[in-house]
């Protein structure tokens, strides 16, 4: 890695082609859609982090189509500019998360 709490490039892409990481897009739905997206990352945005990891794993998987993470699981976050990824963090802190 570049910095601690930062990956490169390549690294995100080995991760998700091992699937030794999760790639949480924090960006909301219609920018997604009109932006694009990492193939392979998953969708979380941020208004809901709190809620959506608070919620019970059967209804997180219904509603964001993945596992919710666990608490040890390798995330990287990511937005387009970083502002919400820096966000994004601090509330994955908060709440007992301590690999991303």
């Amino acid at each position: 890695m570049t910095q601690p709490g930062t990956i490169d490039y390549e690294e995100i892409c080995a991760g998700l082609e091992s699937k030794s990481i999760t790639y949480m897009d924090v960006r909301n739905q219609s920018e997604l859609q009109s932006d694009g997206k990492i193939v392979g990352s998953v969708n979380l945005p941020l208004p809901e982090i709190i809620e959506a990891l608070a919620s019970p794993d059967a209804d997180f998987k219904n509603k964001y189509g993945f596992e919710k993470p666990d608490k040890c699981a390798a995330l990287v976050v990511g937005c387009l500019a970083g502002k919400r990824a820096a966000a994004a963090g601090e509330q994955l802190e908060n709440l007992g998360f301590s690999n991303f």
